[in-house]
């Protein structure tokens, strides 16, 4: 049976699915504990229990679940990899849910102990599960540059997480720099390496692009050195204080990294102008925004790192994550979700030729209302971030957090109704 066969003729919906709607219910609490705690980061409490439960609730809960899910269903389809098996949903998928919460808990009840144990559960359900892709990877019949370089992010997660048990369990202290050194192997060296990667893969399918030219394994191994660089630095600064040598690594870092950014997005550039499809759907003019987003929270990220710019942290991180990473996640979703309803319910089937278009599937009304709803308060967020944090009062904060909740709301709606189109699957 081939690839494409095992991805059509599957009697259940797709596992990926299960992960989405998972990470989307995880996002609801998530955002409220944002809006409780994110006062306090504008104070500079980054030590703040709330704070630390809605990052990681974030992170781990909402984003790390979706891609899990995207992974499973991308290595397959992407390198044409023998399909994954149904039983992450059974193995995989409820020790990362429990992990997260026994983590979140621990941080909201200031409890290290279950912040650790949920820590070493979440790491060997992570170390698992990434064994397991990549035995399948190993077996791709399509070996191409992204298949490689898609190791990368995988490898480095689970050193994030073993930074962070160092950090719950205090075997390392939980100063500054390794506090940043945690963050920036997170984000830096997994999430902005993760997205990157995989935006070679998805952007050029969903436009429809070929014959295109880009370097994606010269921009990314310029990424890895630049992060190397700076994360090397980072530890020299906490192992022996700041250095002129640790400084200097720090600069170099930062300049490899911010060409390999700029040419990253020439490369985007590139495979949007030979697009076939001329017009770019909604859910794809929405990732590239949200790429753009993420790509400027970085670049701010680089030059606050290296002192070049004095821009408020707390900021930074917002940008990152609730304006890049899961505003992207949700695009992707828009095309994910009915892409794999299709395949279920049509492929195959003998109505097949009557089934809607792909595009036609996403339910208009709730993505807009949804969408709006989620920007409207992330946008009024960031400007009082931006401009005056320090009155931004908890109310205000959790007011434009149950905004954004309520628009997660109207795209898990929307997807339900998605996942209900052409009723029964035939044969089923």
């Amino acid at each position: 049976m081939t690839v494409n066969q095992a991805v059509t003729q599957k009697k259940s919906i797709s596992v990926t699915v299960y992960y989405m709607i998972a990470s989307l219910i995880w996002s609801i609490p998530a955002l409220l504990l944002t809006g409780v705690a994110l006062p306090q980061a504008l104070l500079g409490n980054f030590g703040d229990a709330l704070l630390l439960a809605a990052i990681h609730a974030l992170i781990l809960g909402t984003l790390l679940t979706a891609a899990a899910g995207v992974l499973w269903q991308f290595i397959p389809i992407a390198f044409q990899a023998p399909p994954l098996s149904r039983r992450v949903l059974y193995f995989h998928l409820p020790v990362h849910t429990i992990s997260v919460v026994l983590m979140v808990y621990g941080f909201v009840q200031n409890q290290w102990t279950l912040v650790a144990w949920g820590g070493c559960f979440l790491l060997a359900a992570t170390i698992a599960y990434g064994a397991y892709l990549f035995t399948h990877l190993r077996r791709a019949r399509n070996q191409t540059v992204v298949q490689r370089l898609i190791a990368v992010p995988l490898l480095t997660l689970p050193l994030v997480m073993i930074l962070g048990l160092l950090l719950a369990t205090h075997r390392i202290d939980g100063t500054n720099e390794w506090l940043m050194t945690h963050a920036a192997l997170g984000f830096f060296g997994f999430w902005i390496s993760l997205v990157m990667v995989i935006s070679y893969k998805f952007i050029p399918m969903f436009t429809l692009s070929h014959g295109y030219r880009v370097t994606p394994r010269a921009v990314m191994r310029l990424y890895y050195t630049g992060v190397i660089l700076l994360l090397v630095a980072e530890l020299l600064s906490a192992l022996l204080s700041s250095t002129p040598y640790s400084l200097a690594l720090q600069s170099m870092g930062a300049i490899v990294s911010l060409i390999s950014l700029a040419l990253f997005v020439r490369d985007i550039f590139h495979i949007l102008h030979v697009r076939k499809r001329r017009k770019i759907v909604s859910p794809l003019i929405a990732a590239l925004l949200a790429t753009s987003l993420l790509v400027t929270a970085a670049l701010l990220a680089l030059m606050t790192w290296c002192g070049w710019l004095h821009t408020s942290i707390a900021a930074i991180a917002y940008l990152m994550i609730l304006g890049g990473l899961f505003p992207l996640q949700l695009a992707y979703m828009h095309k994910v979700i009915p892409f794999l309803r299709y395949e279920y319910r049509y492929s195959h089937a003998p109505d097949r030729k009557s089934a809607p278009l792909i595009d036609d599937m996403v339910q208009k009304t709730h993505a807009k209302i949804g969408s709006a709803l989620y920007a409207a308060g992330f946008l009024i967020s960031f400007s009082l971030i931006l401009i005056k944090p320090h009155t931004f009062s908890e109310p205000v904060s959790i007011a434009l957090s149950m905004c954004q909740a309520a628009g997660i709301l109207f795209i898990i709606a929307g997807f339900l109704k998605t996942l209900q189109i052409g009723g029964v699957r035939p044969g089923s």
